[in-house]
């Protein structure tokens, strides 16, 4: 395959070696529910959440981080509701 990108890519194989190098030299935490914290925020019209694990060195690192529109049932909800919402979503993802 990549034979044949590279006849259409100028350069296809030296541009994914470094892709390849680069994502080799990515270091992953292994999770720690310990150390997870979720913050939720809720406005009329959308809902937000960071999600973050705190390493070694004490320092707070985002994870994964939501942010969606609220459709029109959704912004009629009252507020415990809708931060429920955030979570529920945020863990999904």
């Amino acid at each position: 395959m990549p034979i044949i990108i590279d006849n259409f890519v100028k350069n296809f194989t030296s541009i994914v070696r470094l892709l390849y190098d680069l994502v080799k030299k990515l270091v992953l935490a292994t999770l720690n529910l310990d150390k997870i914290r979720i913050e939720v925020n809720t406005l009329n019209y959308v809902i937000e959440e960071v999600l973050s694990m705190e390493y070694e060195n004490r320092c707070w690192r985002l994870v994964t981080y939501l942010s969606k529109s609220l459709n029109k049932i959704e912004r009629n909800y009252e507020i415990h509701d809708k931060k429920m919402l955030v979570v529920i979503r945020g863990l999904e993802n």
